[in-house]
């Protein structure tokens, strides 16, 4: 028995081997071997697999491991483009943490041992415990590459400090930031977000921490006290002191389209805007007064592409300009109370920037055509809406923008003089330049012969009814 026992188990281990062998134990395997997590990180422009492959693998030449893990779009390894997602595992990542993915003006960062501060670099890669500082009127984001990002605002100073656990994790030091899913330190207070959070953290010049929650709940810790702050509230740490009872912040305010505004399309006009605002429910006795608007400009409704991000004094909208080229924008407002509290932004509104005088088409006649006739018709095209005027004459547009006018031909030469005012007094001009040709001699004498032809026929059918008559 103890024979046939053995036999059995060994043909087991056989089979066993046998089987494990086969192509579906080999991919369940390999899928044991791959790594657990991967991470999505976007190409940018100059990027190569073996810029990757160096980056991640210290070794340029390894690139061909990163297609275990990827599907080239363009099908070519050799051909990958801005905006592809390759997918590298989290192991490969050393201490990278995060891509500047926006900046503005006056943006610099510090390297982890480097003793200055040097310009930065759009899309640039930074690492543990690089620094991000922002001058005057000077905007930065960072994209984590485990997830989560921040937006630094002007004149602000931040350290990229992992934690064990977590990457997106920010020392600021002055200034403000606004994070999604991203943990803050500051010099006495920790700002742990929940799950899709949405926030903004201030430190002034007393080293007093200021949370502000737009979206989910976000726990602050100060003095080794915690306090939930949810969304639509606000609280704040004085140095080393615990946080203060959270209040509720101030409600946005109503904003209206700007269609019929009287904006200064050549540049961006702040009168119009802060025209346009409507603080409403809010009481300034329960709180600080209300001392800024808070306006953000951006090409996508989800403010992603940032183009203006300024605080504005709501008395002197005068002192801020910024020249937009033509196109689509969403902008938002926020309140800012005097003590520096933010409320939330208003929903976005549609603005549409078109600083170009309207098209002036002009079909016919010709410029310089030789006109034989005593009248003609002038025809042409403009934008639609547009007051047109042909020799101080105004003319109709119709919905298509077309128009057409008759105008008197002189011997010699021409000029007609056409405008085109948009509704917000951007003027085109043309004109228009042919010659009137005087009417040849033999053919006024045809003409006189056809006029006699006409009155010699009309008194002869005059003649025939009274004949008829008469009969």
């Amino acid at each position: 028995m103890g024979t046939i026992r053995n036999q059995y188990l060994g043909l087991l281990i056989i089979l066993s081997v046998f089987f494990c062998s086969l192509p579906l134990c080999a991919e369940e395997a390999s899928e044991a071997s791959r790594p657990n997590r991967l991470l999505e990180i976007e190409v940018h422009r100059g990027d190569t697999l073996s810029r990757f492959a160096e980056r991640y693998l210290d070794d340029p030449s390894r690139w061909p491991e990163l297609l275990e893990y990827n599907k080239i779009p363009s099908g070519d390894p050799n051909l990958i483009l801005p905006g592809d997602k390759l997918m590298v595992p989290v192991e490969m990542v050393r201490d990278e943490i995060a891509d500047l993915i926006y900046m503005r003006n006056n943006v610099r960062v510090r390297r982890q041992d480097a003793p200055a501060w040097v310009m930065a670099g759009l899309y640039e890669r930074l690492f543990s415990e690089d620094g991000i500082r922002t001058g005057s009127e000077s905007y930065a984001q960072l994209s984590y590459l485990t997830g989560g990002g921040v937006n630094i605002d002007e004149n602000s100073m931040i350290f990229l400090r992992p934690e064990p656990a977590r990457d997106n994790v920010v020392k600021l030091e002055v200034g403000e930031l606004r994070a999604r899913d991203v943990k803050v330190l500051t010099a006495s207070a920790a700002i742990d977000p929940g799950k899709d959070s949405d926030y903004t953290a201030r430190v002034d010049e007393e080293q007093t921490t200021t949370l502000s929650v737009y979206k989910g709940h976000v726990d602050f810790i100060s003095s080794g006290e915690l306090v939930t702050v949810s969304e639509g509230f606000m609280a704040r740490a004085e140095f080393n002191k615990p946080p203060e009872k959270p209040i509720r912040l101030p409600d946005p305010p109503e904003i209206k389209p700007m269609d019929d505004a009287p904006v200064n399309f050549g540049e961006f006009n702040p009168v119009a805007i802060v025209g346009n605002i409507e603080i409403r429910g809010w009481t300034e006795s329960e709180r600080d007064p209300v001392e800024n608007v808070h306006i953000q400009l951006a090409r996508d409704e989800d403010f992603s592409r940032m183009v203006f991000d300024k605080v504005v004094n709501k008395d002197s909208p005068d002192e801020w300009k910024e020249n937009l080229s033509d196109g689509t924008y969403w902008w938002r407002a926020a309140i800012v109370t005097a003590s520096g509290v933010r409320g939330k932004f208003s929903e976005p509104v549609i603005h549409t920037v078109d600083t170009h005088p309207p098209d002036l088409k002009i079909i016919s006649p010709q410029d310089g055509a030789e006109i034989r006739r005593r009248i003609i018709s002038v025809t042409g095209q403009t934008k639609v809406g547009s007051t047109l005027y042909v020799n101080d004459s105004l003319v109709q547009v119709d919905s298509e923008g077309n128009f057409v006018t008759a105008v008197n031909v002189n011997d010699g030469e021409n000029e007609v003089k056409i405008s085109a005012t948009d509704r917000h007094g951007r003027k085109s001009e043309r004109i228009l330049r042919f010659q009137g040709q005087p009417l040849r001699e033999e053919q006024g004498d045809a003409d006189s012969l056809l006029v006699g032809v006409a009155l010699a026929l009309s008194v002869l059918s005059i003649g025939l009814i009274l004949l008829l008559v008469m009969q």
